[in-house]
């Protein structure tokens, strides 16, 4: 067989070869081009509305591909919403945002009606926007919104841009999410600068999954500096600073029905009266997120504020974290529970440091007192209150299995003068004395019988020999 074809066979297979692309109707990829929006007729002069000339560099791309959008150094006025709506690779890019560096910025300026959001990402795939500042001017509802209304929005970054001014309704100046639970996701939002807004970061739906907000600097808030109220997500070494205008609020807020919620080596400075730095407030009968929070600085120089507040049913870590503030701050861990099973929760408290004394409040059956766990007690700076983990240790069952609910467990000793009594204070009485039964032994002379006597709910009487020590445990409701 010969190694080279003749010409006339070379003829026949180039054209065969061109019918056969032809039938295939191949569309080469040609990357989208450039825009300027001054091309568009955008002035950028503080005075002239630019909505329109900068719409329409972005639909220039057609229906749903994109290419860059650049918006030069200026001022641009906008009275509606600058819009990136479904699609696919759409890159908005300005001169800088000016709050971090000193080149000269591209500032879009809402001069709508009250309420509005300057920039809107819905149904974005792979889209980017870096290098400008959204000024609210005190009366947009929200400054940057990464959502989705028909598809979904994915793989998308938003970095440096500054966002200052969003003190309409609802005031976010970031707004994450879907409020119908449509797909958003696995998206980054990093080095942005917020200040002066009613909430920095807002995210909910139960599909907003996979966010990450890195290096993030949120300034200025008057309700809270992340609020989620659904999804999951992550931080990572984000600062978040004063001064605060407002008291009586909650500067990390964590519905129940969220997914999960990790902050990792973040930084807060306080300064509010009347803050819970991280509430998270439970449902009754309902599960709750995952919250770890790990390796933070946060510090609150404010008497009668509250670190952590949780009441929801399901797992905490404070892991490693330093707690900076006055004496007498609040760590209060009392999950609402269910009405068949009592509290429930987990909780782990792992390395943390403070320097003043807080006050722990760990409602039954996590209370502290009693159990194998080290206890604050001091005012001095401590390394940790070790581990306390799920501490409804006592879980009862009837030989066929059914569990027994809202039971606790008292274990102790006593020391006989032929009998001796015992008072059940505080979290470790029982409701009444047929709610609860009793075991003894003579632990010195274990042949010795003791006979006990239930009085109340909260007194049990051990009778034995001589002056015996009586090691006992008493279970029930």
């Amino acid at each position: 067989m010969p190694r080279h074809l003749s010409l006339p066979a070379l003829v026949t297979a180039v054209v065969l070869f061109t019918v056969t692309l032809s039938a295939q109707a191949i569309t080469p990829w040609i990357e989208p081009s450039n825009v300027n929006v001054k091309s568009f007729g955008a002035k950028g002069n503080a005075v002239a509305d630019d909505t329109a000339a900068i719409q329409a560099a972005i639909n220039s791309f057609g229906s749903s591909k994109c290419g860059t959008v650049f918006i030069p150094a200026g001022t641009y006025n906008v009275s509606s919403t600058i819009l990136v709506a479904s699609r696919q690779g759409c890159r908005i890019i300005g001169n800088g945002h000016g709050q971090t560096n000193n080149l000269s910025p591209t500032t879009i300026k809402w001069t709508g009606a009250g309420n509005g959001t300057v920039v809107s990402f819905s149904d974005c795939i792979m889209c980017y926007a870096t290098g400008f500042l959204i000024e609210g001017n005190n009366s947009a509802g929200k400054g940057l919104e990464y959502t989705s209304a028909t598809g979904s929005s994915q793989t998308s970054l938003f970095e440096d841009l500054g966002i200052i001014n969003v003190t309409g309704t609802p005031g976010d100046a970031i707004y994450c999410g879907s409020s119908t639970g449509r797909q958003v996701d696995t998206s980054t939002f990093r080095n942005i600068t917020t200040s002066n807004s009613v909430y920095g970061i807002f995210q909910e739906g139960t599909n907003t999954l996979q966010i990450l907000y890195e290096k993030m600097n949120i300034q200025q808030i008057t309700t809270s500096f992340l609020d989620l109220e659904g999804g999951g997500m992550s931080t990572q070494g984000n600062t978040y600073l004063g001064p605060f205008s407002t008291t009586g609020i909650n500067f990390f807020q964590i519905a129940n029905f969220a997914s999960y919620a990790f902050f990792h080596d973040d930084y807060m400075e306080g300064g509010a009266t009347g803050v819970t730095v991280f509430n998270m407030p439970g449902v009754l009968n309902t599960a709750g997120p995952r919250v770890s929070i790990q390796n933070g600085s946060y510090s609150d120089a404010i008497a009668g504020n509250t670190w952590i507040n949780y009441t929801q049913n399901g797992w905490l870590q404070l892991l490693g974290n330093r707690w900076s503030g006055v004496s007498g701050l609040a760590f209060i861990f009392s999950p609402l529970g269910t009405s068949g099973q009592g509290r429930w929760g987990h909780l782990s408290f792992v390395g943390n440091w403070y320097n003043n004394a807080p006050v722990f409040t760990f409602t039954q059956p996590y209370s502290l007192t009693g159990l194998d766990h080290t206890v604050y007690t001091g005012a001095s700076s401590t390394d940790s209150l070790e581990s306390v983990q799920d501490t409804a240790l006592q879980t009862i069952y009837s030989a066929a299995g059914t569990r027994s609910t809202s039971t606790h467990t008292v274990k102790d000793t006593c020391t006989l003068g032929t009998s001796c009594s015992v008072t059940l204070a505080g979290s470790a009485a029982f409701t009444n004395s047929g709610t609860y039964d009793c075991w003894a032994r003579d632990a010195t002379t274990p042949a010795n019988a003791v006979t006990i006597v239930r009085s109340s709910g909260s007194v049990v009487t051990f009778t034995g020999t001589g002056t015996d020590v009586i090691n006992f445990l008493c279970t029930g409701n």
